[in-house]
């Protein structure tokens, strides 16, 4: 294969690999389902949230005169460069316990929520289910 061929192939790959980190959904852990989202309720600690969704990515400090004292949000997603679309979630604590969770589907142009918890209420989208993996989605589904 000549040398301007090979410099193609690479430049193609190069460009398969940066096209699809771009185009790809944001850095959530495995644990960031679906049903684990649902199961974050009002009131559990830091500890129990981590138990179901792992650990965050980020620990925000809010700001007192906005949120109130003592409160902080633990941040599941990470922002992609210039992604086409990809989930993101918060769960925000007061002393340690959460006060309300909020997934929101980011896309180029427009982010919308899909989910949230606060308080008593709790709402969701159809949206949430396409926005998420579903835990369901990992295992086999090849006959036993």
């Amino acid at each position: 294969m000549s040398v301007k061929k090979c410099s193609v192939l690479a430049g193609l790959a190069a460009f398969s690999v940066v096209f699809a980190a771009c185009f790809s959904q944001s850095a959530i852990g495995s644990q960031v389902t679906v049903e684990n989202i649902r199961r974050v309720k009002i009131g559990m600690s830091r500890t129990e949230v981590e138990h179901l969704l792992g650990p965050p990515l980020a620990v925000e400090s809010n700001d007192a005169n906005f949120h109130g004292v003592g409160s902080d949000t633990m941040v599941y997603s990470r922002r992609l460069p210039v992604p086409m679309g990809y989930p993101m979630l918060w769960v925000t604590l007061r002393n340690g316990r959460v006060e309300d969770v909020y997934a929101k589907r980011h896309h180029i142009f427009d982010s919308f929520g899909v989910y949230g918890i606060r308080g008593s209420r709790r709402w969701e989208t159809a949206d949430f289910v396409k926005t998420f993996p579903s835990s369901g989605a990992h295992e086999s589904t090849a006959p036993k």
